[in-house]
C-alpha cells in the first residue's frame, strides 16, 4: 500500500488526467488586470479549444471568447504551448515532427483589436527532407506585410509583399493561409 501512495505522488498528474490542457497567466488586453488563456484538448482529440477569459476589479475571470479546434494537439512532445511575446500578445505554438518528410511549426499571434481579439499574425514553416528545403512564411496580418520563401544548402531566398489582408475575430478565424503561405503538397 505504501509502494501505490508513493508511486502515485510521484507520477505526474499531467499524465493522470485525460486530455491534454494548458493554461497561462497575463494581462491579455492591457487594462492592467491579470487575465487567462487556455487551451483545452476537445474530447474527440486531436485539437484544442482556446479560451480567454478576462480579469476583472474582483479578481475573478469572466470568458470573453473560445476559439474552437484552434491548433492541433500532437503527441509527447508535440503538445501546444502558449507565450506572451514582447508585444505583450498571446502566441499559440503547435508544431508536428511525426512524418520528417511534411514536419511543420506554426505560431499564431493573438491580440486585442479594436475591442476584440483577433488572429494578428502567424508564422508557418515546413520542412521537406527530400530536397532539404524549409520554407518560410510571417505574416503581420495588421499591416499586410507577409514575408515568405525558403531555405536550402545555407541559400536563403526569401521575398516580401504587402496585401490586403480582412483581420478577423480569433473566434470565427478558420485554417486558411495568404496564397504566398499555401503548405506545399508533397
Amino acid at each position: 500500500m505504501r509502494f501505490i501512495i508513493l508511486f502515485l505522488l510521484l507520477v505526474p498528474t499531467a499524465s493522470l488526467a485525460q486530455g491534454f490542457a494548458v493554461s497561462l497567466d497575463a494581462d491579455l488586453n492591457g487594462d492592467g488586470l491579470p487575465d487567462q488563456a487556455r487551451l483545452t484538448e476537445i474530447p474527440e482529440g486531436g485539437t484544442a479549444d482556446l479560451a480567454i477569459l478576462l480579469g476583472q476589479p474582483d479578481g475573478s475571470l469572466k470568458q470573453d471568447v473560445i476559439a474552437k479546434a484552434l491548433v492541433w494537439v500532437g503527441g509527447d512532445g508535440e503538445k501546444p504551448q502558449l507565450f506572451v511575446d514582447e508585444n505583450g500578445a498571446l502566441e499559440v505554438f503547435s508544431t508536428d515532427r511525426r512524418n520528417p518528410r511534411k514536419s511543420w511549426t506554426q505560431s499564431l499571434t493573438i491580440a486585442p483589436h479594436n475591442g476584440v481579439f483577433v488572429l494578428a499574425g502567424f508564422s508557418y514553416d515546413w520542412f521537406d527532407i527530400g530536397t532539404g528545403t524549409i520554407h518560410i512564411c510571417k505574416a503581420d496580418l495588421l499591416s499586410g506585410r507577409i514575408e515568405f520563401g525558403q531555405r536550402a544548402n545555407g541559400v536563403s531566398d526569401v521575398g516580401v509583399s504587402e496585401t490586403d489582408v480582412t483581420v478577423v475575430p480569433i473566434d470565427v478565424w478558420v485554417q486558411s493561409f495568404p496564397k504566398e503561405c499555401e503548405p506545399l503538397e508533397f
